[in-house]
């Protein structure tokens, strides 16, 4: 299902910024983007509730492969169409031609279905060029990676200069404008009855989508009618306690939750990732003796994904064993059945246990059944969703976590030598086996139960180890892979592109680069106020609550960099999307090559190597992720503006001279990283008010790394929704252009700006300095213009890097009154007053303060509720401040301190603080790292305690 959503959104996407897309220009068939459109719609949203009848098998929907493949030609046949438009486009204008009008270009043909139809189903229109194939019926080739078959790779040169004619592989064959206007005609009739072929498909399908809608509302209003309870997955408790290693603290937890606390009562969830010991836990404590005394009625239902609430009461009421059960008759409704359940249960001190439950509608539905006595009555919920523990109780529940070493080699241990311990011979391999598992008891369990099952051999056991993956899954495929597969199964079908695409990465992924990705491949769909971007970080945090990926790595202010995958839950997303048809990894690097299935499509994205990259514009041309590095930026720059669908742009360059970019005909840019950020500069856009066409690039979100960038009225105008900005000032030949070139003060014109990296270097030249005053050595001409910035309110993250020369009282002042902020990195500078004091009101949201190398400052004040938010304050190399202020300890929020090479008296101000701080408040709320110079550790080692940590790797904070 994955994939078949996937391809529709990606469908939907391209009609839809064509249609809002000035260059190419292409012009579809009313009728056909209309018609492809209200289909893609229809199926996505039949998608959305469509229950597979392959879904509980292996193997896919051949409905769902029929609507993958369908949407997948429909968008190939586009982008073959664009890449010959743009590739003509490209041989006028090489050939120095005027590029010709909307009315003359061939692509602009107004569509006459009439004229375009075949009269006869055999006849063939061919033209001079090879027309694009779609196979037979719509039964295409998978496009491969690597290989040998019909890779678009398999031209990939080595890197030597080809002929700009031969490049763009026209140049040979095409001699006049009369010609391309006769072949652009052909391509477009060619065109029109392919897309009418798709359409057709696409009409087909939806017909049988609609049949099948129908037969599932009839089956639904049957069931209504007979009364008849849905399919429930429910099993009677085996008491047998299971083997349970490493969480006896949490047992100890839940106990007294139990048997403690309030008299009313109380649901306990018990949340964590399949496999991670959820039902284990909870059988051992139903089976625990202190349950057995303390509540007079025990009973357990397995709730699972699709379940009856009169199922659930019944099995319950079978288990309490009363007379109730006597008046009880298969006729009776579900508010009968749970009203005789509320009879039994009232008056008594009663534990249910929930296992497995996957919606917070089964809790709403069967808690009304459940008496609120005030006999400190207790209902155990297992769940797999976090949200859901949320819902039930946020702060009477816990969540289960991946087993440490030492429990998780105790664990294999007893599952493969039961109360014997481990040959010696074998420890060493079996703990590498262990740290395979990456603390998932599910994953040691099988792995020990092969073990045992095969015998201890060390070679044996070295296979294992290198085939852990396949061995569990081959092995055990009812019991541990079909066990994480529910959790993929009850995902909604928006969720599944994304998470199948994780298993393209090795280990831990940034949230960037995947959310980047997921837009390249068209999975995330636009919706009202909200950008691409922010909805994927939405549905990460989904596929976290859901506790299919982990979070890995925080930034200094809190917000998630990184996330992680266990390696069974990769080879889960792996395997499910090999049956769907959607990929399959072919390399090992992180991200790794995968075949993307795309039925002959482009490449989504491109990270060339430093052997291979594109020999043929029209292979790349449809492009949306692009990772260039410096020995193929001749090549790349002579083709980067017919990238038209391009999305992100990432340069990295050590060798190549200073570049200027023109990105002003690329509206679907949203990311521009360059890397090597003393090389690359833009050119400046034409204004808004010239007569010629202009692109505004409402998409562009991020554009780092551009040298002197002039911050003008036409670029703000151009950029207008741009929120991640990095910029760098150099003084090119000596030379500081004269009055305020560079317009820094139309910074606060970026009204979405949330970060802003900022780099001025405004150092004297060594050729000026003899002709300078000392006074004029303190002061470049450019600090009077840099002080001229004036900040957007709506940012979030500032860094800031400046020469010493540069005085930063007055630029603090403003940044001071930010309303947002959230982290202030300040680089450099001098305070020529000596001190900063930061005054009530100011920097009201600042979480991350960091200062490195600001010269001058000897004192500094914090007043009323300065910093209020403060969490993690860093200092590195500020050589004149002795005192630390004493607010500083005050402030509730704050995590961390780093000192970093400052002087003796502040690192001690700073452990008076702490010493008054835990005499106040007995346990301090922050710990205080100190990276001393290597001549003052031993005069600091007597300071040390376990809140006031003494760093001896001078490095270790720089």
């Amino acid at each position: 299902m994955a994939a078949a959503y996937a391809a529709l959104a990606s469908l939907s996407n391209m009609i839809d910024r064509l249609q809002r897309h000035p260059f190419p220009p292409i012009s579809l068939d009313e009728k056909q983007v209309q018609s492809l459109t209200d289909n893609a719609t229809f199926l996505e949203e039949f998608l959305q509730c469509y229950n597979s009848p392959f879904g509980q098998i292996d193997g896919a929907d051949p409905l769902q492969i029929r609507i993958a493949d369908a949407a997948r030609a429909t968008e190939a046949a586009i982008e073959s169409y664009i890449a010959r438009v743009v590739m003509l486009n490209g041989v006028l204008i090489d050939r120095g031609e005027e590029m010709v009008s909307d009315e003359e270009i061939g692509c602009e043909i107004e569509f006459n279905p009439s004229s375009y139809a075949k009269t006869d189903p055999g006849e063939e229109i061919v033209s001079e060029e090879e027309t694009i194939s779609h196979g037979e019926e719509l039964n295409f080739r998978d496009q491969i990676f690597c290989g040998e078959e019909l890779s678009w790779l398999d031209e990939i040169g080595s890197g030597e200069e080809i002929d700009r004619e031969e490049e763009l592989n026209w140049g040979d064959e095409i001699e006049s404008e009369e010609e391309i206007d006769h072949v652009e005609e052909i391509n477009c009739i060619n065109f029109y009855q392919d897309l009418e072929q798709l359409v057709e498909e696409m009409d087909l399908i939806k017909s049988e989508a609609m049949e099948i809608v129908e037969e599932e509302r009839g089956v639904q209003n049957q069931l209504q009618r007979s009364n008849q309870p849905q399919r429930s997955i429910l099993g009677p408790f085996d008491a047998r306690q299971s083997v349970m290693v490493g969480h006896d603290d949490v047992l100890l937890q839940v106990l007294d939750k139990l048997t403690g606390g309030r008299l009313d009562r109380r649901a306990i969830p018990i949340v964590g990732m399949g496999g991670i010991g959820k039902t284990t836990l909870a059988q051992n404590i139903y089976a625990h003796p202190l349950i057995k005394e303390h509540f007079d009625i025990c009973a357990w239902a397995t709730i699972s994904q699709q379940y009856s609430i009169k199922d659930i009461v019944w099995k319950l009421l079978s288990q309490i064993k009363n007379e109730c059960m006597e008046q009880l008759t298969s006729e009776m409704c579900e508010d009968e059945v749970g009203l005789a359940l509320y009879k039994c249960l009232s008056g008594r001190r009663y534990l249910i246990v929930m296992d497995d439950v996957w919606s917070i509608e089964a809790w709403d539905k069967i808690q009304y059944f459940f008496p609120q006595n005030n006999t400190r009555s207790r209902v155990v919920v297992t769940t797999r969703l976090s949200n859901l523990g949320y819902q039930l109780d946020n702060n009477y529940g816990l969540e289960m976590k991946f087993l440490n070493q030492v429990d998780s080699w105790n664990l294999f241990s007893k599952t493969v030598f039961g109360e014997r311990s481990c040959p010696p011979e074998l420890e060493e391999i079996g703990k590498e086996i262990v740290e395979n598992c990456r603390g998932l008891p599910l994953s040691i369990i099988v792995t020990g139960g092969l073990l045992r099952k095969f015998g201890h051999s060390q070679e044996w056991w070295k296979s294992i180890k290198r085939n852990i993956n396949s061995m569990v899954n081959s092995e055990n495929h009812d019991h541990c892979l079909k066990m994480l597969k529910m959790s993929y199964d009850h995902l909604p079908v928006y969720l599944k592109p994304g998470f199948l695409y994780m298993g393209v990465f090795e280990k831990d992924f940034n949230v960037t680069t995947l959310i980047q990705l997921w837009i390249s491949e068209g999975f995330l769909k636009p919706m009202s106020g909200k950008s691409l971007e922010t909805i994927g970080k939405e549905y990460l945090k989904e596929l976290v609550a859901r506790n299919l990926i982990l979070v890995d790595k925080l930034g200094s202010i809190g917000n998630i960099k990184t996330y992680k995958i266990h390696d069974l839950v990769r080879d889960l997303a792996q395997k499910e999307a090999h049956e769907e048809r959607f990929y399959d990894v072919l390399g090992l690097s992180s991200p790794r090559f995968i075949n993307s299935q795309h039925c002959g499509m482009s490449p989504r994205w491109l990270v060339p190597s430093n052997e291979c990259f594109p020999k043929n514009v029209s292979q790349v041309v449809n492009l949306r992720y692009f990772d260039v590095c410096a020995p193929w930026m001749p090549k790349f720059l002579s083709f980067v503006n017919y990238l038209w669908n391009l999305h992100t742009l990432i340069v990295s360059d050590a060798e190549w001279p200073r570049t200027a970019f023109d990105i002003w005909k690329m509206p679907q840019l949203r990311h521009v990283h360059f890397y090597q950020s003393n090389r690359f500069h833009l050119t400046h856009p034409l204004s808004l008010s010239s007569n010629i066409d202009i692109v505004v690039m409402e998409n562009l979100q991020t554009l780092v790394g551009v040298t002197n960038f002039k911050c003008s009225e036409a670029v703000v105008k151009r950029i207008p929704n741009i929120k991640k900005l990095g910029i760098v000032y150099h003084k090119f030949k000596g030379v500081w252009p004269g009055g305020d070139y560079y317009c820094l003060k139309y910074l606060e014109c970026f009204g979405k700006l949330e970060s802003l990296h900022c780099k001025v270097d405004c150092t004297i030249p060594d050729h000026e300095k003899n002709l300078a005053s000392p006074r004029s050595l303190l002061k470049c001409r450019c600090n009077d213009h840099l002080q001229e910035i004036t900040f957007p309110h709506s940012l979030k993250k500032l860094s800031l890097r400046v020469s010493k020369s540069f005085h930063v009282e007055g630029i603090l002042e403003k940044i001071g009154w930010l309303p947002f902020l959230e982290k202030l990195h300040l680089w450099g500078g001098y305070f020529r007053s000596s001190k900063w004091e930061i005054v009530e009101g100011q920097f009201p949201y600042l979480k991350y303060l960091s200062l490195n190398m600001c010269e001058h400052l000897e004192c500094w004040t914090l007043e009323g509720s300065g910093l209020p938010r403060l969490e993690k304050l860093r200092l590195y190399l500020i050589g004149w401040l002795d005192e630390m202020p004493s607010e500083i300890g005050e402030i509730s929020t704050l995590k961390s301190i780093e000192l970093s090479s400052c002087t003796m008296s502040l690192v001690k101000s700073l452990k008076k603080i702490v010493e008054e701080q835990e005499e106040l408040q007995g346990e301090l709320h922050f710990h205080v790292s100190v990276s001393p110079d290597l001549v003052d550790i031993k005069a600091l080692e007597s300071l040390e305690t376990p809140n006031f940590r003494i760093e001896r790797n001078i490095c270790s904070l720089m």
